[in-house]
């Protein structure tokens, strides 16, 4: 009986620290830190090696909040790595950290947040060059953020960037404006 009472716990908890090492060592703070140290190099960067540090930074970051179901701070070092595959040319993976971000933006309800995710889709289909699909995010930012009353930069931003969307034949935008 005592073997027993004794095997069982030690089983248990050899089988959690198998399943799950990662959590071992590491807390919240430690995908906090990893955040703040990716920004750092982020702002200070001077060539791409820095830029891919600090993508480590913000992918391991990113790991420690999925495992502690942050789903606030992973949006937003989702966000983050959208915006440096944006910048470096690689739109197709600044769209699936942008989508992802607003999925969970969405989900925790964070409309804020999410008007700034659709504001990125958009200058990501400006970037590509297709303008209507750019435009119709750029708008549903602008109405999100409308709808929230939302004042200062975010919103200033928002329709600073609508007004300066780069204008093509079939965007309908130069005619929109023609007709104001």
């Amino acid at each position: 009986m005592f073997r027993r009472l004794v095997v069982v716990p030690v089983l248990v908890a050899a089988l959690c620290a198998f399943l799950s090492p990662p959590l071992f060592g590491q807390s919240k703070s430690d995908g906090d830190r990893l955040w703040r140290e990716g920004d750092e190099l982020r702002e200070k960067a001077q060539s791409n090696e820095d830029l891919k540090r600090a993508v480590e930074k913000y992918e391991k970051a990113l790991s420690i909040f999925r495992k502690f179901r942050d789903r606030r701070s992973e949006a937003s070092v989702l966000n983050w790595l959208g915006n440096i595959f944006r910048n470096w040319g690689q739109c197709d993976k600044a769209v699936n950290y942008y989508e992802r971000s607003l999925a969970i933006k969405r989900e925790i309800k964070d409309r804020t947040g999410e008007g700034v995710a659709l504001n990125n889709l958009g200058l990501v289909y400006s970037d590509w060059g297709q303008y209507d699909k750019a435009k119709e995010y750029f708008e549903k930012s602008l109405a999100l953020f409308r709808k929230l009353r939302e004042q200062g930069k975010g919103l200033l931003e928002i329709l600073f960037r609508l007004i300066i969307l780069p204008c093509s034949e079939n965007s309908g935008i130069a005619r929109e404006r023609e007709q104001a």
